[in-house]
């Protein structure tokens, strides 16, 4: 399930530049990743002007996110049964760019 949504710090105004959790990956259209007053990332819906933690980029099938009990996103991957810390995203990302 979705996390509570966050209350960005100063409103829903123009962001400071963040750097992405998953930079090599593009969010979908009409989406923007800021950070909490604790550092931790969260993503906005300009579309809905909705707020979550959960980032919105699709895992590969058979993937699930979940968040440890410090607030820290791991990675179920239930083809395998295992989890890691690792964005499966990151690794499909670079499976598919030219070196």
């Amino acid at each position: 399930g979705y996390a509570p949504a966050p209350i960005p710090p100063a409103g829903y105004a123009p962001p400071p530049q963040v750097p992405s959790v998953a930079p090599n990956l593009l969010l979908p259209f009409g989406w923007e990743q800021r950070l909490d007053p604790s550092g931790r990332p969260y993503f906005v819906n300009h579309q809905t002007k909705a707020t979550q933690y959960e980032d919105p980029r699709i895992l590969p099938p058979g993937w699930e996110q979940r968040t440890d009990s410090q607030g820290k996103f791991y990675f179920v991957d239930h083809n395998t049964q295992r989890t890691t810390y690792e964005d499966p995203r990151l690794k499909q990302k670079a499976a598919v760019m030219p070196h």
